[in-house]
């Protein structure tokens, strides 16, 4: 399957339902709510690509959605893409750091680290920016390798850190890992471009508002950018655990690995 395979297939399942940017609007209104937004939101992803991984060829839950589930699985994935986190945490405020100068500060008194992570996602929507190729190359790895880890402690139902778990798959199938990688960076480059020449529309509706000196319509221009942006990185979020699904079908459903059936296509019971 090469990465145009991947990602025609994902935006396949994403799109199969016509009500799939009420999901992409759903994720955006969960960015309002801090830590149980961000929860819910990886949950539901995560779970959505359980169900690619393990055979299943649906477009994500629409009815039904069990809240409580999806929170419980965020966290869970998140523990358990702990590691890759920290990794794309650290590589990526190192690359944008080192390739563009507004992130070290002015007049030397050196970079704001926690303000540097945090503008690390949005750092991916500016293919402007010096740093944003250097930071899509350093990200597209790690989140693809964050979100295999999520989706396999999905299929086993647990949270361990496994890492040798992970870095197995990638042994097993170097090539499917890199072009799910590559297909990943490819719609992060996209999307980025997408939506930095969208938002250069809102600039004149601004800079009216500014000398008008009306604040409500001001507020238009900003809350359309930031809904564009937050939409941005909901869709590569769900392309991305969609075309992860589909990569770690191949080892989740039993049968289908080169090797035999799956060893974790179900939580080991304990002894």
């Amino acid at each position: 399957m090469s990465e145009v395979r991947y990602l025609s297939r994902a935006w396949a399942l994403l799109t199969r339902s016509r009500g799939w940017p009420v999901v992409v609007l759903m994720l955006c209104a969960c960015a309002l709510v801090p830590v149980a937004g961000g929860a819910f939101a990886l949950g539901y992803e995560v779970e959505w690509a359980r169900d690619i991984a393990l055979g299943l060829d649906e477009s994500p839950r629409q009815r039904g959605i069990d809240v409580g589930r999806c929170l419980g699985q965020g966290l869970r994935a998140l523990a358990a893409a702990l590691g890759w986190c920290a990794v794309w945490v650290a590589l990526g405020c190192l690359a944008m750091a080192a390739f563009d100068g507004a992130y070290l500060g002015s007049h030397g008194e050196g970079p704001d680290v926690w303000w540097i992570v945090s503008q690390l996602p949005d750092a991916l929507l500016f293919p402007w920016s010096p740093a944003f190729l250097p930071t899509l190359a350093v990200s597209a790895p790690c989140v693809t390798l964050a979100a295999a880890a999520g989706v396999r402690s999905a299929v086993r139902r647990d949270a361990r850190r496994d890492l040798g778990g992970v870095v197995g798959m990638v042994g097993r199938d170097p090539g499917g890992c890199a072009r799910v990688a590559a297909a990943a960076a490819l719609v992060t480059f996209a999307c980025g471009l997408a939506t930095s020449l969208i938002g250069m529309l809102f600039v004149p509706l601004l800079l009216i508002a500014l000398a008008a000196r009306n604040v409500l319509l001001a507020f238009v221009p900003v809350l359309a950018d930031w809904l564009l942006g937050t939409a941005s990185l909901a869709l590569v979020s769900l392309l991305l655990h969609a075309m992860v699904g589909l990569w770690v079908r191949q080892f989740a459903v039993p049968g289908r690995d080169a090797g035999g059936p799956s060893d974790w296509a179900a939580p080991t019971p304990p002894a």
